[in-house]
């Protein structure tokens, strides 16, 4: 199948701070090499005029949480790219496993090859799209990246629970996180931690030099500012009869 394309246009900035942003800000600079010519195989990963204009930061992004279903990870991609989009320094390539465009945001372009099997996704077409492409950063938020890459790189590490509480995930993950995510974790030129337990838990038990992983916490949607707190009273009194003091957990039903 072929590959995706949206059009070009800016759209407003969300409230959320990015990690791809912070670890560009460590020495990550386009690349002044000639690109070369796009064979006609993925010509899917189309850019607009914006794009083409010298100096521009091009930041590709393993995008494919996107394209199948929306999730804590999904949602982070989905607002840095929003942010992201609202510079004039930045062009976006967002890439999925899958055959049909994957998500509407403006500001951005798609390509996507759709292959049986994430991990042969990246080791072909992500691979060879990057090696083609040559932006000046790639983002995995996922924390796999192909092997044998030569595109500066990030990689965010969200948690290491896998490796740290026993029966917390599948046997699959836990050796995804012992595997893949370690090696990509080693050769990438940044590793991005969401808090400063988790850059701790990476650099112990993937034995990452410290100066190589930068923490920069999850943002926070503008719509979770704080409220009226006597106006969500009554909105609980009302939709849900709670009046008494109660306590909400947020979220998922995992043994940590």
């Amino acid at each position: 199948s072929g590959g995706c394309r949206t059009s070009e246009a800016d759209v407003g900035r969300s409230a959320c701070r990015n990690s791809v942003v912070r670890a560009m800000a460590f020495g990550l600079r386009p690349p002044q090499r000639p690109r070369p010519a796009r064979d006609q195989l993925d010509r899917g990963a189309e850019h607009g005029a914006r794009g083409r204009a010298a100096g521009l930061i091009h930041v590709a992004i393993d995008a494919n949480c996107l394209a199948w279903g929306w999730g804590g990870i999904a949602k982070v991609v989905d607002r840095v790219v929003r942010e992201l989009v609202g510079r004039d320094d930045v062009r976006i390539s967002l890439l999925a496993n899958t055959s049909a465009p994957f998500t509407e945001i403006e500001g951005t372009a798609q390509a996507c090859r759709r292959i049986k099997g994430t991990a042969l996704w990246r080791e072909t077409f992500v691979a060879r799209w990057l090696e083609r492409e040559r932006p000046s950063v790639f983002w995995a938020p996922e924390s796999i990246v192909p092997h044998r890459l030569r595109t500066p790189s990030v990689v965010t590490i969200h948690d290491l629970a896998s490796l740290l509480i026993p029966g917390v995930k599948p046997a699959r993950h836990r050796l995804a996180f012992m595997t893949g995510v370690r090696r990509s974790a080693r050769s990438a030129t940044r590793v991005v931690a969401v808090s400063e337990t988790t850059a701790a838990d990476a650099t112990r038990l993937y034995g990452l030099s410290p100066d190589r992983v930068v923490v920069v916490p999850n943002g926070i949607d503008a719509r979770l500012t704080p409220g009226s707190r006597t106006a969500a009273q009554a909105l609980l009194r009302q939709r849900r009869g709670l009046d008494a003091p109660f306590v909400v957990a947020v979220g998922s039903l995992e043994p940590r």
